[in-house]
């Protein structure tokens, strides 16, 4: 087999890093932290536990990447909780430049979520309520919170009962905003 270029991993270990240590670091600024709403972090982290670790500058203090969790920690230790040592990956670094460009990449979106994608997603696991509640206390998906809250399985009619003006109905995993295809001729609708 021919040399393949090899990819390196830059995660050179993962450890637990006291919480008092913690608030010596640098958090990356590079989201604007002023009019930054955690309540939902908060809630995540109160529901969900601390789950994803912080990643650190290797041999250095500064945060790549867990500015918002840092900043929801703050605020839950004000409010009386205990917060424990915390995981931390220590990621290679050449030097600040390059550690920002690396808060730069972990904050990029790479993939786009849609309707479609977070239905199929979730679909098997959550019930539609189960997962607008998710969404209003715990996460913050931008265009995809509208998205959640209008989730609704849709009635629509299956069969007319001319005779005695009842409509059987079914329900559907069609939401508003699909769009459908009609075939000249044809009975049947694609989504």
């Amino acid at each position: 087999m021919a040399d393949m270029p090899q990819l390196k991993n830059k995660v050179i270990k993962t450890e637990f890093v006291n919480w008092q240590e913690l608030k010596t670091y640098e958090f990356n600024q590079l989201k604007d932290n002023s009019n930054r709403d955690i309540s939902k972090l908060k809630n995540s982290i109160i529901n969900q536990g601390f789950s994803f670790a912080l990643c650190n500058w290797a041999d250095h203090k500064f945060i790549i990447d867990g500015t918002g969790r840092y900043l929801a920690l703050l605020e839950l230790e004000k409010e009386g909780y205990e917060i424990p040592d915390l995981v931390v990956n220590q990621i290679e670094a050449e030097n600040i430049k390059e550690a920002k460009k690396l808060a730069l990449m972990v904050s990029s979106q790479h993939g786009q979520i849609t309707q479609s994608s977070l239905a199929d997603f979730t679909s098997q696991e959550f019930e539609i309520e189960e997962l607008k509640e998710l969404a209003l206390e715990e996460l913050n998906l931008g265009e995809l919170d509208f998205m959640i809250e209008n989730l609704e399985p849709e009635v629509i009619a299956q069969e007319d009962n001319f005779e005695t003006g009842e409509v059987d109905q079914i329900k559907t995993d069609i939401v508003r905003g699909d769009i459908f295809e009609f075939r000249k001729g044809g009975e049947t609708l694609h989504r």
